[in-house]
Parts: C-alpha cells; structure tokens; sequence
C-alpha cells in the first residue's frame, strides 16, 4: 500500500511537471525570461535607413512563416505593413502597405512573430529612422530634428533621438541623399542657444523655432539663437540657391576685436534668408548680412548694425544683386552707420521696407556708390 502510494507520488509530481513544461511552451512566454523568439538584424535600433522600401531580415527559428509588423508607434497601435513571409528577409512592396501609399520620412517601428503562434512569441521591437529619398532624384526628403537639450545616446536626426547641433544635422542630411544637392530637406531646430558657426549646404534650409516637446512651431515664443563663435552666424558659400532657406532665427555675430564680424555672410550665393532678427555682432566692421557676388532673397527680417566703427544693415558688393523686400533695417550706432550699402551692386530690388540710417557719425538709409 505504501509503495503504491508512493508511486501514485511520483505520477502527480511527473505529471505536474508535464503540464508545467506543456503550458510554457504553448505560451511561448520568451520575452518575460529575458529571450526571444526571433532576433531582428536589419534595421538596426536607432538605425539611419535612406530608400522609399526598405529590406529587413531577421533571425530563423525553424519556422517555416513568419509575420512582419511596421508601425509608426511603439505600441503598433497605427500599423503600415502586416505581412506574412516564408523567408526571413523582406524588401518592402508599396501595395503591401495599409492605408498608406508610400512610407514617408519618418521613425519607424518593427517586430517579426512566429505567424500562427500566440502573440509573445516575437522579437522585441525595434525602431529605425528612415529617410526617404524622392524618385527620380530630386524633391523632397522630409526632416531632421535638432535640441540642443538631446539627453539621446544615440542621435539621429527624428524627433525622438534629434542631434545636439545645426551643424551635425547639415552633414548628416548631406550624407544621407549622398550629397544629391537636387534633393532638399529642412532641418528643424528646437528652442535654445546655439554657438556655433553655420555653413549652409544647396538644398539643405535650416528653421527656428520649434518646440522639441511636441515639435509644434511658434517663433516667436520658442526663440531659437544662432551665435557666431568666430567672426559670421552664419555662412553662405558658392553654390547655394534661393532654394536653400535660413527661416525664424535670432542671428547674432561674433564679438570680436580688430576685425569684421558678420550676422549672416554670403560669398557667391543666394540663399532665402527670411522671418529672422538678424544682429551683425560687435567687430571693427560689423555687418548684419554682407553680400559678395551674390543674390540672396532677404524677406520680413529684423537687421541692424551695433556700435562699431562701421555698420551696415545690408552691405552689397561685387556685383551683388539681391532682393530686399518687407524689412526692417537700421544701421547701428557706430562712427558710419548705412542701412542699405550698394557698391557695384546690379538689378537690386528695394520695396517695402523700413530703413533707418542709425544714430551717429554719418549716417545713410541707403547709399549707392557705383551702383546701377
């Protein structure tokens, strides 16, 4: 008798186990013990990914199908792509998408399930920025994101992970259309001082003030500064068209000692400079934006001079030809003060605008000097 209870023991024991052990695998509960059932490899976490359909793969676990989730959140509340593949590796196809025609510049999130199985047996999820380049090779790319308060360990460039610099995110965007100059993008830029030196790149418009917290936009309010730490904000070189914009910033130049300092400088380009309070700095020569051969278009900014030797608002040289239209410009308070300096300057356009001369020494609203 004892022995056959001790027997009925062990029957309950192994079966109890059995049903332990059945119970697990049934539930598949990997990622509560720290596995998963499936490993992603392409994209990376936090990946930068440049194509319109993007390739994924991921790792095999001897099964024969598995189901591919792309969404815009991390919840997978709003899912793009719900795709079965008997393979572990897929490349995008638009009319595999959901309520959508095509994937935009964006972050993206991804996971890859065992198909037919409970629901946590999958990979965890990871997420990729991805940039998506136009067809035909020039166009619109979207946005990256710039605070200078990123607490992200890797930054790239979403609203999620946004760099520290204007100037990171200028060659990052460069890089990521391979320097195609007839793709454009904007860089956006969240509240807060930047000490740095900008060099525009055709194609690449930088805008102020947006709000890192819900990356709505309000210039006025979310004041976005561009400080010159060497003698210009801002510089401009050859190749840089009206296309390429400097939108809703406070512009200020270097403080610096025997030599010229710049709010915004253009050698030989014409970019759209617009919607900004540009301030030229305090140098021997202080000019709040200098014109060199170049054509820029300069709309419904703030521009003035300080208390140099000489100011100028807007200084045109060398066959510089730009267009001047809703501005409020003044030119300091310095030994020489001009709001509008044309010397060489051709086919200038001036209308609408408020020009004041300055306040000491001599002053000019505008003054020509062999100009046409």
């Amino acid at each position: 008798m004892r022995l056959r209870h001790l027997f009925g023991l062990c029957f309950a024991i192994i079966t109890g186990c059995s049903r332990t052990a059945s119970t697990e695998l049934l539930d598949a509960n990997f990622i509560g013990k720290g596995q998963t059932a499936v490993d992603l490899i392409s994209p990376t976490q936090n990946q930068q990914v440049a194509s319109s359909t993007p390739s994924f793969s991921w790792s095999a676990r001897g099964a024969g199908l598995y189901t591919l989730e792309l969404a815009t959140d991390s919840e997978f509340t709003n899912k793009v792509l719900e795709k079965e593949v008997n393979a572990t590796t897929y490349s995008l196809a638009v009319n595999d998408l959901i309520g959508v025609n095509a994937l935009t510049t964006s972050t993206y999130y991804w996971r890859v399930k065992i198909a037919k199985i409970k629901d946590n047996l999958q990979s965890r999820p990871q997420s990729f920025l991805l940039m998506v380049l136009p067809s035909g090779g020039s166009g619109s790319a979207g946005a990256l994101y710039v605070d200078k308060s990123s607490t992200a360990n890797t930054q790239i460039g979403s609203k999620e992970a946004p760099y520290k610099t204007i100037t990171g995110a200028i060659a990052a965007a460069d890089a990521l259309r391979n320097n195609n100059q007839s793709i454009t993008l904007d860089v956006r830029v969240a509240k807060g001082d930047y000490s740095e030196e900008v060099n525009l790149i055709e194609g690449i418009s930088i805008r102020g003030g947006y709000d890192a917290a819900n990356w709505g936009r309000n210039v006025s309010a979310n004041i976005t500064k561009i400080l010159g730490p060497t003698d210009a904000a801002v510089r401009s070189g050859s190749g840089v068209t009206n296309t390429t914009g400097v939108d809703g910033f406070t512009i200020i130049g270097a403080t610096i000692s025997g030599a010229s300092s710049y709010g915004v400088l253009n050698i030989s380009s014409s970019p759209t400079i617009a919607n900004n309070y540009i301030d030229c700095g305090n140098g021997a020569q202080c000019y709040g934006i200098h014109n060199t051969s170049s054509s820029p278009i300069i709309s419904g900014n703030t521009i003035t001079g300080k208390s140099s030797t000489g100011n100028f608002g807007v200084y045109n040289q060398l066959n510089s030809s730009p267009t001047i239209i809703n501005n409020v410009i003044f030119g300091g308070s310095g030994a020489s003060t001009i709001g509008i300096y044309l010397n060489g300057s051709v086919n200038v356009k001036i209308d609408n605008n408020t020009i004041g001369a300055g306040t000491a020494g001599i002053p000019y609203g505008i003054r020509l000097v062999s100009s046409i």
